[in-house]
């Protein structure tokens, strides 16, 4: 490999109003090669994507598809001539961002140890393609709408509302299980439990997830610690994100034993923090 490489981040923008763009790819090239990475793509480096791995925030999966294939059919005519054609090269496709889709500058690979494109454009990926999942299993854009209703509705100062809210529950005869909660809100009795449910992970943690907290609010429900409308699964999922058969399993669980509140949606998540 020839010369230092450089990379570009494709970065996805769900709000053109506020500008907030999240990374979704990269692409690396060199005079000799190029090699991408973009988010839910399966193994293989084909561009084919994984419709329940895409992330969170991106609204249309179809449109997210379309943009990998049509970056990728770009990166397979790349010219293969030297350095300042591949620059060239580069700001051409620079130049096929478009609405909420772009591809920005990187900069230059200089600490380099892998002499190997594809290598490279994983490493980067790595460092700085933000996941839908955090390290831990939360759901980043769950938590950063989930967030922002908190702040604006100035939660976090009312003595009432509760955050890592325990409660202890019989599960069984002699049997008690001391469950935490995202939130609580409790004015005298307890009014409203809240549960984060991330539904970005792989289908066998998805699985998990969706089960524990279905058995949490079934038995709080049960003991009548809160009725079932009182007992709230917060989650995030896009329109085209439901089509997903293991996202409609996951709603169709939850939704038997409280109340489903998607804030994907602004009105229902708005509605999702109201207590009357």
């Amino acid at each position: 490999m020839s010369g230092p490489p450089r990379y570009l981040v494709a970065k996805y923008i769900s709000d053109l109003q506020r500008m907030e763009p999240r990374n979704i790819g990269v692409v690396v090239w060199t005079s000799g090669s190029v090699a991408a990475r973009f988010a839910a793509e399966r193994p293989g480096g084909t561009g084919d994507i994984d419709g329940r791995s895409v992330p969170a925030f991106v609204t249309s999966t179809a449109a997210y598809k379309q943009w990998v294939d049509f970056w990728r059919g770009l990166f397979s005519a790349s010219p293969g001539a030297g350095g300042k054609f591949r620059d060239r090269w580069a700001e051409s496709l620079k130049a096929t961002s478009r609405g909420n889709f772009w591809l920005a500058e990187g900069g230059v690979v200089l600490d380099r140890k892998v002499d190997d494109t594809q290598l490279l454009a994983d490493g980067l990926f790595a460092r700085l393609v933000e996941p839908g999942l955090s390290d831990d299993g939360r759901d980043i854009a769950l938590d950063r709408v989930a967030d922002d209703i908190i702040r604006r509705l100035r939660l976090a100062r009312n003595t009432n509302f509760h955050t890592k809210y325990r409660v202890a529950c019989s599960v069984a005869p002699n049997v008690e299980e001391d469950f935490e909660f995202s939130h609580a809100y409790k004015n005298g009795s307890l009014r409203r439990l809240y549960q984060r449910v991330p539904l970005c992970a792989k289908r066998t943690p998805l699985r998990r997830t969706v089960h524990d907290s279905a058995w949490m609010f079934e038995k709080v429900v049960q003991q009548r610690i809160v009725a079932r409308d009182q007992a709230i699964a917060l989650v995030y999922v896009s329109e085209e994100q439901k089509k997903d058969p293991a996202i409609s399993w996951s709603f169709d669980v939850l939704s038997s034993v409280a109340r489903l509140a998607n804030l994907a949606d602004p009105n229902e998540a708005l509605a999702a923090f109201v207590v009357d």
